[in-house]
């Protein structure tokens, strides 16, 4: 088993370190190198240990769909900041591609097919 966030092996028990108030339930995993809380993220309850991902293939699918959506939110960020009227190399430069050809000509033709999929 495997922490989500950190990618540390995980093991059952109580975590060394969690000190929370009793009302609060115990999380069951903890950290294998330190016995630790998992990782924090904001959850339905507000901050919450992780629960562990089982396998190594469950977490690729997990960091798959998480970058995924990334480079979804981020073609669309350059889009706006274009349509907007922000130059290519000010794009280029915060978007990390300027002076890499291959990359500029990837990003370009993702612009194109996002704007050609807006229309449709």
């Amino acid at each position: 088993m495997y922490c989500p966030v950190c990618l540390e092996e995980v093991e059952e028990g109580r975590p060394v370190d969690w000190t929370m108030p009793e009302f609060l339930p115990v999380p069951t995993y903890r950290h294998s190198l330190d016995g630790s809380t998992l990782c924090i993220r904001i959850g339905m309850n507000g901050y919450e240990p992780t629960e562990p991902t089982f396998t190594r293939l469950e977490l690729i699918r997990q960091r798959t769909e998480a970058m995924q959506t990334a480079e979804a939110q981020r073609l669309a960020l350059v889009v706006e900041e274009l349509d907007a009227g922000g130059s290519w190399a000010e794009v280029l430069t915060a978007a990390g591609v300027a002076g890499d050809g291959i990359a500029t000509d990837e990003l370009e033709e993702m612009v194109t097919d996002y704007r050609h999929q807006r229309e449709e």
